[in-house]
């Protein structure tokens, strides 16, 4: 189980490597974006491969996380909500976001934003 979430945590970061392309130095605030996908990246259901995609961005003061399946996370101050059933499915632990965090269009597209 260890050497599973060790090769996902692997393939996330050449991921979100990837996908932060040629920006170097990375800004603070994707590293603080980073480090909020870290907080429920153990949520995440696998694929056979174990490898997975996350979108993630600013939203409403915290970072909006969409990973496979849709399961959407909100976190803000280090802690990580639940946004939709999908993942209140997959980590039935975390407290439901706040009624003014909704996975609707505009946190979707927080998530998806470049």
């Amino acid at each position: 189980m260890t050497k599973r979430r060790l090769l996902s945590f692997c393939l996330v970061m050449i991921a979100l490597s990837t996908a932060v392309g040629c920006r170097s130095p990375i800004s603070k605030e994707q590293q603080k974006a980073l480090d909020d996908v870290r907080i429920v990246m153990q949520y995440f259901p696998n694929f056979p491969d174990g490898s997975f995609i996350v979108y993630y961005g600013p939203y409403q003061g915290g970072t909006a996380i969409i990973g496979p399946k849709e399961v959407a996370f909100w976190v803000k101050d280090g802690k990580g909500y639940t946004v939709n059933q999908a993942a209140k499915d997959v980590a039935p632990a975390l407290e439901q976001a706040p009624e003014n965090v909704k996975y609707d269009t505009a946190f979707i597209e927080a998530a998806h934003c470049e």
